[in-house]
């Protein structure tokens, strides 16, 4: 039997790549999954899959946050929650000052107010189940260059939000451990899905 046979997962950011690729195996594993995504071909994704239940929501709106949250609930509880849902794009230094605030927050919506949104929000349904695990997708870009290509110059705002999550993650992790709650973050590069 698989670890996570009848756990309750959420992933977010389910529509495609590693999200999505997340969400297919644990489905296959025996886990009760929540798939959502803002991207409207969650549904087809998934579709025919049992233990896969799909939802658009936008993981920097609270409100969506806390549907994907109650949709959990109504299978059962919570068990683990996997933030995936990230946002990455070119944004030069010199670039104009408008784009820059509208890149900004884009980009720290999803990849680190959105964390903070759903994690906040699962937090009481985990420990109500005696525990269980917070999965942070980050990237290794935002560390010391390992590779051409690595934490290039014209992607400041995604590494700053890569570097807050990477805090984040750390900080949760001390703090819940005492409560068995799991916290890690996967730092991955480039990734074949």
């Amino acid at each position: 039997m698989s670890i996570v046979q009848d756990k309750i997962a959420i992933v977010s950011g389910a529509a495609q790549g590693i999200g999505r690729s997340i969400a297919e195996k644990l489905a296959a594993e025996g886990a009760r999954v929540i798939a959502f995504d803002v991207q409207t071909q969650v549904a087809e994704v998934f579709a025919g899959n049992p233990n896969v239940t799909t939802m658009v929501a936008n993981v920097a709106d609270r409100s969506d946050v806390e549907a994907v949250i109650q949709q959990a609930l109504q299978l059962g509880g919570l068990d683990l929650l996997i933030n995936n849902a990230g946002q990455w794009k070119k944004t030069p230094v010199d670039g104009s000052w408008a784009q820059a605030l509208a890149d900004w927050d884009t980009i720290m919506d999803t990849n680190l107010k959105g964390v903070l949104m759903r994690s906040r929000a699962a937090v009481p349904h985990l420990l109500a189940r005696g525990g269980g695990d917070i999965v942070n997708l980050s990237t290794y870009y935002d560390l010391p260059a390992k590779s051409a290509g690595t934490n290039p110059a014209d992607t400041d705002l995604y590494n700053a939000s890569k570097r807050a999550l990477n805090g984040f993650t750390d900080a949760w992790a001390k703090y819940l451990q005492p409560h068995n709650i799991r916290v890690n973050g996967l730092c991955m590069g480039a990734t074949d899905t």
